[in-house]
């Protein structure tokens, strides 16, 4: 299974920031340093199994049902999970059987993933 936490209370502010991975000091490595926050945001939701929703307490229902189903648009195969402080049982995200290798390499990233020194 492939787990990504999303900060629901900042989720769509950081999708839409221009800052670069250089710029808050979270590259890979020095071929890193042109990638952005947003396309490493876009990149784990694409790949992510199960989607944890974290910070549901910090953001209106009418807004974090809009950003599911933004998120779901990035990734209508993903499961998606709701938390207040990180809170989820292990077994929602332990053994689920979801993660495919098969359908993980269909992903216009994966080759790139698996490569040395190219991280997403």
């Amino acid at each position: 299974t492939l787990v990504t936490v999303v900060d629901s209370s900042t989720f769509r502010q950081e999708l839409s920031s221009v800052d670069k991975l250089f710029d808050r000091n979270w590259q890979a490595d020095e071929k890193d340093v042109e990638r952005t926050v947003a396309h490493l945001l876009v990149d784990q939701i694409e790949f992510a199994n199960i989607i944890v929703l974290n910070k549901c307490d910090l953001i209106a229902p009418d807004d974090l049902n809009q950003l599911e189903k933004l998120i779901l648009s990035m990734n209508p195969n993903a499961q998606l999970l709701r938390a207040v402080h990180g809170e989820i049982s292990a077994t929602d995200i332990l053994r689920t059987g979801r993660f495919a290798l098969h359908q993980a390499e269909q992903h216009p990233m994966w080759l790139k993933e698996a490569r040395y020194g190219e991280h997403t």
